[in-house]
């Protein structure tokens, strides 16, 4: 499984992906981006798509909301599973309420809720 962490706190990302494949049950390939765009421009490069995006929604620039529409948009029915995390509890609110994200976590993610998420996302066949 292909999974891309965004996040514009350097730590926070590098820590995050070093965490999957501790939790996961499958191989990893684990991708980090530092900003909204570098996200969309990783997601919808010219290799295949990651299976899942953990995205950071405060970012400046681009933030998670944007980058993820862009996602969205240009990769269209090849759009991986998008996960909002935040934070801020009103954000996450908003990413569970809108049809852009599968799932929003809370910062400091949850391990065990992590992983039953990404069980559930599976690599595309």
């Amino acid at each position: 499984m292909r999974i891309l962490v965004v996040d514009d706190d350097h730590d926070a990302a590098q820590s995050l992906a070093e965490l999957l494949p501790l939790i996961s049950p499958v191989p990893l390939a684990v991708t980090v981006a530092f900003d909204g765009q570098q996200a969309v421009d990783l997601a919808c490069g010219p290799s295949a798509p990651p299976d899942v995006v953990l995205l950071d929604m405060e970012m400046p620039g681009l933030n998670g909301f944007d980058a993820a529409a862009a996602i969205q948009a240009r990769l269209r029915e090849r759009t991986p599973r998008l996960i909002a995390v935040s934070g801020n509890a009103k954000y996450v609110a908003i990413a569970s309420s809108t049809a852009l994200f599968h799932h929003a976590l809370d910062k400091p993610v949850d391990v065990e809720r992590l992983a039953r998420v990404l069980d559930g996302a599976g690599p595309r066949g």
